[in-house]
C-alpha cells in the first residue's frame, strides 16, 4: 500500500486563504485538506459557512496549481478562544492545470486503468519463444493491437494493452513482468470530467456480468487536446494524473484467478463481435434499473434475503419492459402457452389476477420460467411460481401469513441460484446472444440445477 502523500499549500476557499496540508493516497484515493486556522471573531469553527464546495482552488509550497472537486466538511473543531481544525474531504484533486477554475475540467479523453479485467479483455502479448530445458525460458512482448469501438458520433471507446515497468537487476529473489490494458474514452467535443465515468460505468457493468468479479479504480488520467508539447514535429498530449475517491486498494491477481476465465459469460472479442457492445451502450438506459439490482449483489456482500429480492424484482421489471399491458399479456401467453393449456388456466382464472387489472408477479413467474433454458414440467413450474411469489412478498413486506410459506435456509440459497441462473439468460438475451450460445455457457449452472434438484427442494420447502 502506498504510503500517504502530505504537502502543505495555500487554499481559497470563499475567496479566502487559508494555510494548509492536503493529504492523498494514490492507491485508495483518499483526499483530504486539513486546514488550522485562528480567528477571533467568531467561537464556533466554520461558523456560517457552508459544508459543501463544488470546489478548492490553491497552490502547494512546491508551486503547483491544484484544483479539488465535490468538496465536503467532514469535521470541525473550535480550540477555544480563537483557534479552529477543519478537515475536508474531496471527490478528486487535480494538479498542475493551468487555469484554475471548475468550469475548465473538460478533457477530450479519459485513460482508466482497472483491475481484474485483463484476462476479460484477451490482449495478451507475452509468448514463450523456445522449447529449453526446464530452467531456461525466452519471453517476449508483443503487443496486440488496441480494440476500438465507435459507441455514438461523440463517444469512442478504446482496449489499449501496455507492458509495465521492468526492473534489470537480475540479483533478485522474484523476478516478474507485468501487462495491463487500459481503457481510452474519447470525446470529439471536451466534456466535463465527471462525464466520463458515465461511459466507464457502463463498461465495468457489462464486464460485471461476465466475470462476477469485482473491479477496482487503479489508476486516472485526463487529456485535453488542447495542452500538448511538440516533440519530432508531432503533438504530445499532457496527460494530466488524478487521484480520485473512487479509487481503491486492490488485491494482486493470483495465477488460479486463471481458471475463471473458463467460466467467463462472453470475453471482449465475443461482446465486439457483431456490435454486441453497442447494443448495451444502446440499451443500457432502458435496462439500467435490472442491471443495478442484479450488480448489486456482485459490489457489495449483501444477506441472500436481499439478494433473492433484488433478482425478484429485476426479472420482474424486465418483464414488464416487454408487457405492461394485462390484454397484450394474455395475448403473448394464449401464443407462446397454446399447448400447455393448464399454464394458461392457472394464469387467467387465477382468483387475484382475474380481480387486478395488471400483470400480478405469480403470472409473469409463470410466463418466464417456462423457456428454453430451464426445462420444467407444467405442474412444477405453477408450484415453482407460487413459492417464490410468496417468498418474494415475505422478505419485500415481512407479512405473518406469508412466513411459513417463504424459503429458508439451504432452499433460499437455492432460490438465490436459481433467479440469478434465469436472470443471466435474459440479460444475455439482451446482449443479442443466441440461444445456443447461453445454454453453452450457462451449462454448468443448469447442471447443477438438475444434480443438486434445487427445484424439488424449493418447491418441498422442508424446514
Amino acid at each position: 500500500m502506498d504510503k500517504d502523500v502530505v504537502i502543505g499549500g495555500n487554499w481559497n476557499i470563499l475567496g479566502i486563504r487559508y494555510e494548509g496540508e492536503l493529504v492523498f493516497n494514490k492507491t485508495n484515493g483518499v483526499i483530504l485538506l486539513d486546514i488550522h486556522y485562528v480567528d477571533p471573531s467568531c467561537q464556533i469553527a466554520w461558523y456560517n459557512k457552508p459544508d459543501k464546495f463544488n470546489e478548492i482552488t490553491g497552490i502547494t509550497n512546491q508551486k503547483n496549481k491544484c484544483i479539488l472537486t465535490d468538496c465536503l466538511v467532514v469535521k470541525k473543531q473550535t480550540y477555544f478562544p480563537d483557534r479552529h481544525h477543519v478537515v475536508i474531504c474531496a471527490k478528486s484533486l487535480f494538479f498542475g492545470l493551468k487555469n484554475k477554475k471548475q468550469s475548465t475540467l473538460k478533457f477530450n479523453e479519459a485513460r482508466f486503468q482497472l483491475s481484474n479485467i485483463f484476462q476479460w479483455t484477451k490482449l495478451n502479448g507475452l509468448e514463450k519463444i523456445n522449447n529449453y530445458p526446464k530452467y531456461w525460458i525466452d519471453v517476449v512482448y508483443k503487443p496486440k493491437d488496441k480494440i476500438s469501438i465507435k459507441v455514438d458520433e461523440e463517444t469512442t471507446i478504446e482496449f489499449v494493452p501496455g507492458m509495465g515497468s521492468f526492473n534489470p537487476d537480475m540479483l533478485v529473489e522474484k523476478l516478474s513482468i507485468s501487462q495491463y490494458v487500459s481503457i481510452y474514452i474519447k470525446k470529439k467535443t471536451p466534456v466535463l470530467y465527471e462525464k466520463f465515468f458515465e461511459d466507464l460505468n457502463k463498461v465495468i457493468d457489462l464486464i460485471l456480468i461476465s466475470t462476477n468479479k469485482n473491479i477496482k479504480i487503479r489508476k486516472i488520467e485526463y487529456v485535453n487536446y488542447k495542452h500538448f508539447n511538440i516533440i519530432n514535429d508531432q503533438k504530445d498530449y499532457i496527460k494530466f494524473e488524478v487521484i480520485d475517491n473512487r479509487m481503491e486498494e486492490t488485491e494482486l491477481i493470483t495465477t488460479n484467478n486463471r481458471i475463471d476465465v473458463y467460466n467467463y459469460l462472453f470475453d471482449l472479442p465475443e461482446i465486439v463481435k457483431d456490435n454486441k457492445i453497442n447494443k448495451w451502450f444502446d440499451n443500457y438506459d432502458k435496462y439500467r434499473n435490472i442491471y443495478n439490482l442484479f450488480l448489486l449483489s456482485i459490489k457489495n456482500q449483501v444477506p441472500d434475503e436481499i439478494k433473492f429480492c433484488n433478482y425478484m424484482q429485476s426479472i420482474e421489471l424486465l418483464h414488464n419492459l416487454k408487457y405492461s399491458r394485462l390484454k397484450k399479456f394474455y395475448r403473448h401467453i394464449d401464443e407462446k402457452l397454446s399447448a400447455n393449456h393448464s399454464l394458461i388456466n392457472e394464469i387467467k382464472n387465477d382468483k387475484d389476477q382475474s380481480e387486478s387489472a395488471f400483470i400480478i408477479l405469480k403470472s409473469r413467474m409463470i410466463d418466464l420460467l417456462k423457456n428454453d433454458y430451464l426445462f420444467i414440467s407444467e405442474e412444477n413450474i405453477i408450484k415453482l411460481s407460487i413459492v417464490l411469489t410468496d417468498s418474494r412478498n415475505y422478505y419485500t413486506h415481512y407479512n405473518d401469513s406469508k412466513k411459513t410459506k417463504c424459503v429458508v435456509k439451504s432452499n433460499l440459497i437455492y432460490a438465490v441460484f436459481l433467479m440469478n441462473t434465469l436472470l443471466t439468460c435474459y440479460i444475455m438475451e439482451t446482449l443479442g446472444f443466441d440461444i445456443k450460445y447461453i445454454k453453452e455457457k450457462m451449462s454448468n449452472n443448469f447442471r447443477l440445477i438438475e444434480e443438486k434438484e434445487m427445484i424439488k427442494n424449493i418447491i418441498e420447502n422442508k424446514r
